[in-house]
């Protein structure tokens, strides 16, 4: 039996219903795109149409952001009914900034026995991989990851399919014996950067994120660089988790010091970077930001904060709202033109002289402003985004 929750409710019911379950208890929480649809299985999925691709996109509002909680979250029934709660509290706070976007879809696995939900969910949107957890982890899993997006006609979800062990020790935390609080740091850094992905991937529309050297036979890429693609969500989960930490529950009385990591700590992350590009670090192969950083297996540099020089220049609304609403229209070289001023070669050129010419063995620091403060709904309106047009 599934469960469904109103979105609309506040945090305080699903607080509420929080309990630890035991194999025997559905685990399963989803969260629908109205109150309407409590019993339904699958989302409708649309059969030959004379419209365009595009056009289908939009029918499914796939680049609009909804007004209510769009996204869902599908457990094995042996993870606590906790963690779908922890899951649902930075989904809010993402969704209040970016967006509200759906088909968007939480699948957290444990071993084969207890994993029956989570396969009926792939199964109902398409997933093509087999269904079987092996060595722990589920066949062809990953964050982010998607279903249909090229089917005939696509019928796309965004799946991030993480298993229950990873969230609890992510990365190589186990090894470093890191405290709770620094481990469920690096997990919410990393659902914000992957939702990112799904904004982008947004207004890409019919068109893939990505360029034609990429792997696996894009749709008509839109040709963005790697640098960009991902370097805009990687800043992005730095500048939102360095302000809004404080606002979850998982580090109430704990101080900034306790759930620093990833890329928070920005002006240290700007001067390590700096130092690189001047060669004062001997194990860098960062000597300068080249069209190398355009695909992932050449790329040396630290791509966020490039990502932040460009917003430092024009503006961060610039760099992931009016770039991304022209991307579909005029690719990513044509809306990158049209909104920074200057062509990907010339930001190359600007950024290295910034880097390394002005004042390279002074000050490490960033200059006033670089970083912005504040809540990220202050400097950036992520809903005014028209892409589509």
């Amino acid at each position: 039996m599934k469960h469904a929750i109103c979105a609309l409710l506040v945090l305080s019911i699903f607080t509420a219903a929080c309990s630890e379950t035991t194999p025997s208890q559905n685990a399963i929480t989803e969260y629908p795109l109205s109150e309407n649809n409590e019993n339904q299985e699958t989302p409708a999925t649309y059969k030959e149409s004379q419209n365009p691709l595009k056009e289908l996109f939009l029918e499914i509002e796939y680049n609009k952001p909804q007004d209510n909680f769009a996204q869902e979250i599908v457990m094995s029934s042996d993870v606590p009914q906790s963690v779908a709660d922890e899951w649902v509290e930075i989904q809010t706070s993402l969704n209040s900034i970016i967006g509200s976007y759906n088909r968007y879809i939480m699948l957290i696995t444990t071993t084969n026995e207890y994993s029956q939900e989570v396969f009926d969910r792939l199964s109902e949107v398409g997933w093509e991989k087999e269904l079987s957890i092996v060595d722990g982890h589920l066949i062809g899993a990953g964050c982010l990851t998607g279903s249909r997006t090229h089917s005939n006609p696509p019928d796309p979800y965004n799946l991030c399919i993480m298993n229950y062990e990873f969230i609890k020790w992510p990365h190589e935390t186990k090894q470093a014996n890191e405290s709770v609080a620094v481990r469920k740091a690096i997990i919410y850094h990393g659902w914000a950067h992957e939702y990112f992905h799904r904004y982008q991937t947004a207004h890409t529309l019919d068109r893939d994120l990505g360029t034609s050297k990429d792997c696996c036979g894009l749709r008509n890429p839109v040709e963005s660089p790697a640098w960009y693609v991902e370097g805009a969500a990687i800043i992005f989960p730095d500048l939102w988790l360095r302000h809004y930490w404080k606002d979850f529950s998982a580090f109430e009385g704990l101080s900034f010091e306790d759930v620093a990591v990833e890329g928070m700590e920005l002006d240290r992350v700007f001067a390590q970077t700096k130092r690189e590009m001047n060669g004062l670090e001997p194990e860098s192969r960062c000597d300068a930001f080249t069209a190398d950083e355009e695909m992932r297996d050449t790329a040396r540099c630290n791509w966020g904060i490039f990502i932040a020089y460009l917003a430092y220049l024009t503006s961060y609304q610039t760099i992931w709202v009016s770039i991304m609403e022209d991307i579909n229209t005029l690719g990513f070289d044509g809306s990158f033109e049209k909104h920074v001023g200057m062509t990907k070669e010339e930001a190359y050129r600007s950024y290295n002289n910034f880097m390394k010419l002005e004042n390279s063995f002074a000050s490490s620091q960033p200059p006033e402003g670089f970083f912005p403060e504040g809540p990220i709904t202050d400097y950036v309106n992520f809903l005014s985004i028209k892409s589509g047009s």
